[in-house]
């Protein structure tokens, strides 16, 4: 549970080091290239997935809740994978600590 926390936190970071880092723009210029997406849709769905993720990881402390999390952190771990997927750790996590929600009794 914390781990789906964690890759929340990292993915809205490196979504919001794209502002400013300008190691982060050029790996939004080259998903640009990849993609056809631009560095601003990069942006913003790096924010939501990093915000969907932080969401999910707070509704596996909700009982009977611990599946509906663990599919919303993974989904917007893949999501997030587009905006740098938290520094490639926060989609590692993110990933792991979905499937453990989802196997958990």
């Amino acid at each position: 549970m914390i781990l789906s926390l964690v890759a929340g936190i990292l993915t809205l970071a490196c979504a919001l080091g794209i502002l400013v880092s300008p190691a982060l723009v050029i790996f939004a210029v080259l998903m640009y290239l990849v993609t056809g997406i631009s560095a601003t849709w990069v942006l913003i769905l790096g924010v939501i997935a990093g915000f969907l993720m932080i969401a999910g990881a707070l509704v596996l402390y909700q009982p009977g809740y611990g599946t509906l999390g663990g599919i919303i952190v993974m989904v917007s771990s893949v999501a997030g994978l587009l905006a740098g997927g938290g520094f490639m750790i926060g989609f590692v996590l993110g990933l792991i600590g979905g499937a453990l929600s989802l196997t958990q009794k």
